[in-house]
């Protein structure tokens, strides 16, 4: 076949971005769900024993940058302008994209996006689950979220959320090893 040009490639590119955010995500989560029925059983990385009964799942999110000033109303601005933040969910076993949330404003928070990619990821696994979280998501509703259907949670812990020790139950300390995860 003769090679693409670059206008062919623009092309493709400018139908990609007026797809509606729902058709994406939807997308998505009939790929994956198709893509697990026949990807081979081989683990890309060697879990620890300790979670080795678990399905790791890693949720980040992250904002699409370097967006083209072409809208009128964006010539004039200087510097970077957001496009959208996407919340990804990644099963760390197989390396796989599981599921995704977006939002056209970049300037949205990552929480909002949360309870939509966990009932997507609920869908497309079995339980248990350890999910994976990083400092933006320690809230005081995340892990209430994290923990329906019997799931467990790792989140980085961020100092705007103050914890309080309960006097009835004794302090526990759980040795931290580098590198389990």
């Amino acid at each position: 076949s003769p090679p693409r040009r670059s206008s062919d490639l623009k092309a493709m590119y400018g139908k990609l971005a007026r797809v509606p955010l729902p058709l994406s995500q939807g997308l998505l989560l009939e790929g994956s769900k198709r893509l697990q029925e026949v990807y081979p059983a081989i683990d890309t990385v060697t879990l620890p024993a300790s979670v080795q009964h678990l399905c790791v799942v890693i949720i980040d999110g992250k904002r699409i940058k370097h967006v083209a000033h072409r809208l009128k109303a964006l010539r004039r601005v200087r510097g970077q302008v957001l496009a959208a933040k996407l919340v990804v969910a990644m099963n760390l076993r197989s390396g796989l994209v599981l599921a995704m949330s977006a939002h056209v404003d970049g300037e949205t928070s990552d929480a909002p996006l949360v309870p939509a990619v966990l009932a997507q990821v609920r869908q497309l696994t079995s339980g248990p689950r350890l999910l994976v979280e990083d400092r933006q998501y320690c809230d005081l509703t995340q892990p209430q979220l994290a923990q329906q259907g019997g799931d467990h949670y790792l989140i980085r812990y961020n100092a705007k959320v103050s914890f309080t020790q309960d006097p009835s139950q004794p302090a526990a300390v759980t040795p931290w090893r580098r590198g389990w995860l």
